[in-house]
């Protein structure tokens, strides 16, 4: 819960030194507040070999009881191949067979694999690791970071699927919901790839809602209606338009016959890396998230009204559930 992403995700892991493992409070009370004040079931605890194999076991087990203490259960989630310009891999076959069989005994039966790119068709570097991990821990591997009209590897058990484009098209949640024209943008462009996953993939599906959006006032300088994606500046994105989250739930809510309680429906997820980096580099105001809620603080900067209505769909999702 230190936020770098230096180590392991945009440089090679060789490249840097390992870096320090979180105190030990800092995760009890982080996980304390994202269960409690933000509603979180559960959490993909996210592993870029920043530190090294050994430390990341004795990390994890800090997470895994901080978790069971507030009722959650926990994810461990690598990345297999880092962002720098060659993409190389973070663990050997051994390293991360190993490292799974270990998570499927000690940590959780479910095992992560984080990426971004599609970097994992028939024949891949990534590919072959995936085999390896089935073959070894079995049908167990959640999918993050799965992107829109993105066929998912075979390997996965589920997925969960980003929103981004989607979610943040429209200056004004009319706009979104009613798009000008009936472009595929907003709405009609969400609806689109939850009804092709719904009628394609039979694995389920959690959807990523972001609690960030793009900078409002650069897209609105290129387009009125606010569909034109500026790019993704983190010095200056904007939250999502109030109510927009909340849009979103219900659109996505809408595709599937048994809503909820849908055999297909993988639930709502959050992306607080995103959070984590936008807030440290957002010039509107300095409040780190995870400096705040790893002190056991409520996050109240420039993000915060986004990841409290996140709190709210979760709420609500599990109000609807009885849970």
């Amino acid at each position: 819960m230190l936020g770098f992403h230096r180590r392991g995700y945009w440089y090679k892991y060789s490249d840097f030194s390992s870096e320090s493992v979180p105190d030990p409070t800092y995760i009890t009370k982080g996980v304390k507040m994202l269960a409690e004040t933000y509603k979180a079931n559960l959490l993909y605890v996210f592993y870029h070999r920043q530190f090294e194999l050994d430390k990341v076991k004795e990390v994890w087990k800090m997470w895994k009881d901080a978790a069971e203490e507030n009722h959650i259960r926990i994810v461990p989630t690598v990345l297999l191949q880092d962002y720098s310009n060659d993409g190389g891999l973070n663990f050997t076959e051994e390293e991360l067979v190993s490292l799974a069989k270990w998570c499927r005994e000690e940590i959780s039966e479910e095992f992560g694999i984080f990426d971004v790119y599609s970097r994992q068709t028939a024949g891949s570097p990534q590919d072959r690791q995936l085999k390896a991990l089935v073959s070894a821990i079995g049908d167990r591997l959640v999918f993050v970071g799965l992107q829109p009209n993105v066929t998912m590897n075979s390997s996965f058990k589920r997925g969960v699927e980003d929103t981004w484009t989607a979610e943040c098209q429209g200056n004004t949640n009319q706009l979104w919901s009613n798009p000008s024209g009936g472009q595929m943008v907003g709405k009609n462009l969400l609806d689109s790839w939850v009804n092709q996953r719904v009628k394609a993939e039979k694995r389920p599906i959690t959807w990523d809602l972001i609690p960030v959006a793009w900078d409002y006032e650069e897209t609105t300088a290129k387009d009125s209606y606010g569909y034109v994606c500026p790019g993704d500046n983190a010095l200056y994105n904007d939250p999502p338009i109030p109510g927009r989250l909340m849009l979103c739930r219900d659109a996505i809510k809408s595709h599937y016959e048994d809503g909820y309680l849908s055999d297909i429906f993988g639930g709502f997820s959050c992306d607080l890396t995103i959070l984590h980096a936008n807030s440290s580099g957002c010039q509107r105001d300095k409040v780190n998230f995870y400096k705040a809620v790893r002190t056991g603080k409520k996050y109240e900067g420039y993000f915060a009204s986004a990841i409290d209505e996140i709190a709210q769909v979760y709420e609500s999702v599990n109000k609807e559930v009885g849970q």
